[in-house]
């Protein structure tokens, strides 16, 4: 790591000295490039691309393929400027960097050398920094949301976003209850992942993006020049080149979002939070999440999201809204979102912990057992993994029994013996002997994905509307209806909304190779899933009440347990609850 001073003859003609964990590059990893040619530059470029390629794949290799990137691009730029000069830099020190540097330097001794490099830096600027110089031998490294880089994608997004007009009220674009935001043309790019890394653009292209999988839309997109990759057209002579580390692939597309039932208003309740350290905005917003409504945007839901409609409704700043926890897209209720980060951090941490109490609420066919009297299921025949058993303290059925997923493409789970291990409690309620359904308390104990209706499943009672987990489908299918708003919203828009970026030729490219414009309904039911065209995606499963504790501490200090800092969040009980009449719903769970 420090540098060994040698006379003027034997530095020409050693250059620079290797250790022998790095002596695979003693040909091609020089710090002072001033004593090497043209040629031999540019032929240690070419060995140190294929020391790249060699370790392109993996995370163990993370660092030394950023060393090897950065050497690369020291040598670009410096036959760049040498180029540029047409004429031989002086040799410079290593460390310092000075030309007449006789070797007793600060590098030499290692006193304040991060400092001194700061202060160059600071000096070349053209913009004044006003971050202090740190003599510390390591800066403490950034969080994802300061960082230059994660600011410039985030301010990107805004920009679309309110170019787009994609954040508005529920109410817009919603005509016989249904919201279809009108379409648009963007640009979608995806760094490329490590297990991409050695194959050739077009097989992940066709593999990893389902619209591509399809041969006409593939050839429609490549021959508009709406594949780019680092933002150059891919060609039918450059499909093949086998993607690198960092590469960015490209697609321009006509972006059309499937269908969404909403009601015009999303019942939105703002509660203080009680005084928290650090805490600026010490609230919450309390949301009633509509069924098959998603959080936040993700996959090809974007407008149709709860977080972005309540920004437009509530008349908050774009993305400015961070949902505190999730819950399935189908089950309706309680969502906890906030604008602060913190308060954001301290729910989300306290729901990790398991220490939050959630009631949820859902009907199911049949009458649920009562007492333990009644506790007779119908489990099936491989049973040895899963058990139950009947709480006397809080008169509900408690199911252990391990959730594992088994489609991961479709998020379906199931109880195995190699799952997570999973608990819930179960209580009645309510029977209704009319339509054969009871509504019953549900208490996750633990917080696996899709916990309650799994393990309501196995008990013999799927939730009524829950077709992947065997539940009888109720009320209207407005598949049809979700369909012909599509293609009404297709027809509308006579001139697709893009940002200034994309241009008008490639906007029509896009629209040529859309399939839900060119193929009419039979494009559409082909381009989304079933659920996404809301057949059959409302189950009635509800969540209902949370208790989050906002203090740990406190309690241990007093004697008094009612001391402990804690807040109830509750909505209003969904349709389908309302028809079993007033009903009083205490937790499932203990108070300890």
């Amino acid at each position: 790591r420090e540098p060994i001073l040698v006379c003027g003859s034997c530095q020409e003609r050693l250059e620079e000295y290797h250790c022998s964990d790095h002596y695979h590059l003693h040909s091609c990893y020089f710090t002072n490039l001033s004593s090497l040619s043209n040629d031999e530059l540019k032929r240690q470029l070419g060995e140190l691309e294929r020391h790249l390629e060699q370790i392109a794949v993996g995370k163990s290799y993370r660092q030394k393929r950023k060393t090897l990137h950065k050497q690369c691009n020291k040598i670009r730029l410096f036959l760049q400027e040498r180029d540029a000069e047409n004429e031989v830099v002086s040799s410079s020190c290593r460390n310092c960097g000075q030309v007449e540097c006789d070797g007793n330097c600060w590098g030499f001794h290692g006193l304040k050398r991060k400092q001194v490099l700061e202060q160059q830096q600071m000096m070349t600027d053209d913009v004044p920094r006003d971050k202090p110089t740190v003599s510390s031998s390591r800066s403490a490294r950034l969080s994802g949301c300061q960082r230059v880089s994660k600011q410039r994608q985030r301010q990107r997004t805004i920009d679309e976003i309110q170019k787009l007009q994609l954040s508005l009220p529920p109410s817009q674009h919603s005509r016989l209850g249904i919201r279809v935001p009108p379409p648009c043309t963007r640009v979608l790019q995806t760094m490329v992942k490590g297990k991409w890394c050695g194959k050739p653009v077009i097989e992940v292209l066709q593999s990893e993006f389902a619209e591509l999988g399809k041969p006409r839309v593939f050839q429609d997109m490549l021959e508009g020049g709406l594949l780019r990759l680092n933002d150059k057209p891919l060609t039918k002579d450059t499909v093949n080149i086998k993607l690198k580390n960092m590469d960015v692939i490209s697609r321009i597309v006509h972006w059309h979002e499937p269908p969404m039932k909403t009601p015009d208003t999303i019942s939105v309740e703002k509660v203080a939070l009680p005084t928290l350290n650090g805490a600026s905005d010490a609230f919450v917003y309390v949301c009633d999440k509509p069924s098959s409504l998603p959080v936040h945007p993700a996959g090809p839901y974007l407008s149709n999201t709860l977080t972005m409609m309540i920004e437009a409704q509530e008349k908050l700043e774009t993305r400015s809204l961070i949902p505190c926890h999730r819950i399935d897209r189908v089950t309706s209720g309680l969502t906890i979102c906030c604008t602060d980060v913190k308060v954001a951090r301290l729910i989300q941490g306290t729901i990790d912990k398991g220490r939050v109490r959630k009631l949820y609420v859902a009907r199911v066919k049949g009458r649920f057992p009562e007492s333990s009297e009644e506790a007779s299921f119908s489990l099936p025949k491989a049973s040895t993994c899963a058990k139950w058993s009947w709480k006397d303290s809080s008169s509900c059925v408690e199911v252990d029994a391990k959730v594992e997923t088994v489609d991961a493409q479709n998020g379906i789970r199931k109880v195995t013996a190699t799952g997570k291990s999973s608990q819930s409690r179960f209580r009645l309620l309510a029977f209704d002997p009319a339509s054969d359904s009871s509504l019953i308390a549900c208490a996750p104990l633990t917080g696996r994905g899709h916990q309650l209706r799994v393990h309501l499943q196995w008990l013999g009672y799927p939730i009524d509307g829950d077709m992947n987990y065997g539940g009888r489908l109720l009320g209207v299918n407005v598949k049809d209806v979700a369909v012909q708003r599509m293609m009404e919203a297709t027809n509308d828009s006579n001139e697709s909304l893009a940002l200034d970026s994309i241009s008008s030729n490639d906007v029509a490219a896009a629209k040529s190779a859309c399939s839900c414009c060119q193929g009419g309904e039979t494009g559409i039911v082909s381009s989304f899933t079933k659920a996404q065209l809301l057949d059959g995606s409302q189950i009635y499963l509800h969540a209902l009440r949370y208790e989050i504790p906002l203090s740990s501490k406190r309690k241990r200090k007093m004697d008094d347990a009612d001391c402990e800092l804690s807040i109830v969040l509750t909505v209003g009980l969904p349709e389908f609850a309302q028809e079993f009449g007033n009903i009083d719903i205490d937790w499932l769970q203990d108070d300890s």
